[in-house]
């Protein structure tokens, strides 16, 4: 208690005010050194004032400097006292071996405070990414008995506070114990789970779709880990998919094909039907452009492919027919429309369009005109 007092009192004193303490405490002990009896060696107490220098000050300077001073008041004293025994040589030698085994204590101490300092550091910036970490990330068990750490996220996630979850049982948490069971399985045989789906009952029993990842420490049974809630993005992945597959039917109905080009990287992405459209089969298709231009009639491909471009260049909107020849040679009347996507730059980057077959209207539509031909050319001739 006494001790830790001193430290506390000492620790608060400006840099200056320990440095004069220390020097005050050198000129004490080496008053005792003086007044006391040769055969009480007082050298050792020297190691105070410096140990107090490198402790607190975190400076070897300041600790060599102590240990120079030190030693040379000790020789002092021992020539005032001893002189008659002191030779030159052996004053020079036994004077380099104590500065040097104060200068290497400085280094040692230093080099302590010094790794301690790092750890510190390290510990505390280690902290505050756990704390702040967006993913939710926690210490527990792997027999499922104890919560040991956790992190703000994880409370979030699980609608718990830091006094209710602490040293609450994990297992409890997991809404199929099934999946559980074989996590620890895959721990056991491998040491670590990446990305785990499982689903994770919180506070109020509601069941959320969460991801984690967990690396076992063998030697302690102890889990460290990550956990995202991803019940949200599973909800609207499968919104996606229904709207996906009712647009999917609606375009089957209606004889739609849907196709995406990847302008930057000049890949085709075709449906189903758009095979369909085409008259060929997926294992024909390469999925690059050149492949759509191989089924279009010769006539069109120049008007076609310019439309194409000015609707890239952002000139009009790609909205045109042409004709495609299938492999059996009959030749059928397609309708196209595009709208074009572009990165944050503006650069284009995508088209995604539509194909249906306009054959039979356009067959109707030329019997239609040459039906009027017809009855005007009667019309005339009466």
């Amino acid at each position: 208690m006494i001790l830790s007092k001193l430290s506390a009192w000492f620790s608060n004193l400006t840099r200056t005010n320990r440095f004069l303490l220390n020097l005050v405490l050198i000129f004490f002990i080496a008053w005792l050194d003086w007044i006391t009896p040769h055969e009480f060696n007082m050298r050792l107490f020297y190691l105070i004032p410096i140990s107090l220098s490198v402790w607190y000050e975190k400076e070897i300077k300041t600790g060599i400097f102590f240990s120079i001073l030190s030693t040379s008041l000790t020789y002092y004293t021992d020539m005032s006292q001893n002189s008659f025994n002191l030779h030159g040589f052996y004053l020079i030698w036994e004077l380099l071996m104590l500065c040097g085994f104060y200068i290497i204590f400085v280094v040692i101490v230093h080099k302590i405070n010094k790794a301690r300092v790092t750890l510190q550091q390290s510990e505390k910036k280690f902290r505050n990414l756990f704390d702040n970490s967006e993913v939710g990330m926690f210490r527990t068990r792997l027999d499922g008995s104890e919560i040991l750490d956790f992190n703000e996220k994880y409370l979030r996630i699980l609608n718990y506070t830091r006094d209710e979850i602490k040293g609450k049982p994990s297992a409890n948490m997991w809404a199929d114990k099934s999946e559980r069971d074989m996590m620890v399985k895959t721990l056991i045989a491998e040491g670590h789970v990446t990305d785990l789906e499982f689903d994770l009952l919180n506070k109020q029993g509601e069941v959320r779709r969460c991801i984690t990842s967990l690396q076992l420490y063998r030697d302690t049974g102890i889990l460290e880990g990550s956990i995202l809630d991803i019940t949200d993005r599973k909800r609207g992945e499968e919104t996606q998919l229904k709207i996906t597959e009712r647009l999917s039917l609606a375009c089957r109905a209606g004889g739609i094909g849907i196709w995406e080009l990847d302008i930057v990287n000049n890949n085709l992405i075709w449906d189903d039907q758009m095979f369909n459209l085409y008259g060929i089969t997926p294992d024909k298709f390469s999925g690059t452009y050149e492949a759509w231009r191989a089924g279009v009639h010769p006539e069109d491909l120049q008007k076609s492919e310019k439309e194409l471009q000015m609707s890239i260049r952002g000139e009009k909107d790609f909205d045109t027919e042409f004709r495609i020849v299938w492999p059996d040679g009959t030749i059928h009347t397609i309708r196209a429309l595009a709208f074009l996507q572009r990165d944050a730059s503006g650069q284009p980057i995508n088209l995604i369009g539509t194909n249906y077959d306009i054959t039979k209207f356009k067959l109707a539509e030329e019997e239609l005109q040459q039906s009027n031909q017809k009855w005007k050319a009667i019309i005339l001739a009466s």
